[in-house]
């Protein structure tokens, strides 16, 4: 099940081709998009969470890319981390989180 503010998101999408504050809400809306098959809200989520990309949530935002099929999005990503590698390596789980992509 989603939570209230993801499917009030969701509807507004549906209703109005856009979401107020999508890049505070894209990760946990992502799911419901691919779910219900939104393609242009996948992308429009995935868009979001390229332009929040940063080193403390770069494997997150490349595990949510490949799970929820934005492969476009997924090869920006792991551009990012080659570039960046130094720092990601250093964040906290990145290890076990790569060893699942």
């Amino acid at each position: 099940a989603f939570e209230a503010d993801v499917v009030k998101a969701l509807i507004e999408y549906i209703y109005t081709d856009a979401v107020a504050d999508l890049k505070n809400i894209a990760d946990r809306l992502l799911p419901a998009a691919h779910m219900y098959r939104i393609k242009s809200l996948q992308e429009a989520c995935g868009n979001a969470l390229m332009l929040g990309l940063a080193v403390k949530n770069a494997v997150d935002t490349l595990l949510l890319c490949d799970k929820f099929e934005l492969p476009n999005h997924k090869i920006g990503v792991m551009k990012f981390i080659k570039k960046n590698w130094a720092d990601v390596r250093k964040e906290a789980g990145t290890r076990q989180k790569m060893d699942s992509v």
